[in-house]
């Protein structure tokens, strides 16, 4: 018998014996609760611990929240036409002046996004032409994080905000 004749006779009797053994549990016998409740009995599960953020961390987290929940209405880069809401730089000119503090900052932003109304909104004009904010179900702490970084950060503008922005204040 030449070598690989004999190589595929070993393979074969492997392969035989391996499939016909019935004293073996197969992983499908198994239902998958029971896989898991075995699992999470022999392997000590840790609470993740909430790591503190710096505050270059909480400021780039805010960003990231920004972009991905609000810029799909409150975008930079929208035309004015095509806008369904007043970007943020507007959003952050109507809300912040000399005398507002951080925390009423924060405090206003969480009262109205979490339950906009006609009677909270503070861009009286914007809630006229673009209509009420939809309720958003976002939680207090991506709110905070959000509108830290607006209070915080130069936002970006659209490019013709400036001049729309001037005759708006012309207007009052």
């Amino acid at each position: 018998m030449n070598m690989n004749s004999f190589l595929f006779l070993l393979f074969f009797s492997f392969l035989f014996v391996s499939c016909t053994d019935s004293k073996k549990e197969k992983a499908t016998d198994t239902p998958v609760k029971e896989v898991l409740k075995q699992v999470e009995q022999q392997v000590e599960v840790q609470p993740q611990e909430q790591k503190e953020l710096s505050a270059e961390e909480e400021l780039v987290k805010g960003l990231e929240l920004m972009e991905a929940n609000c810029y799909s209405c409150h975008s930079p880069s929208a035309s004015q036409a095509a806008r369904s809401a007043p970007p943020m730089e507007e959003v952050k000119r109507y809300y912040i002046n000399e005398g507002t503090t951080q925390e009423q900052f924060i405090r206003e932003l969480i009262a109205f996004v979490s339950n906009p109304s006609k009677e909270r909104a503070k861009m009286k004009s914007a809630v006229e032409y673009y209509g009420l904010m939809s309720k958003m179900d976002f939680s207090e702490d991506k709110i905070k994080k959000v509108a830290n970084y607006i209070y915080n950060s130069e936002l970006e503008k659209p490019t013709w905000f400036e001049e729309y922005y001037k005759a708006e204040q012309e207007k009052k």
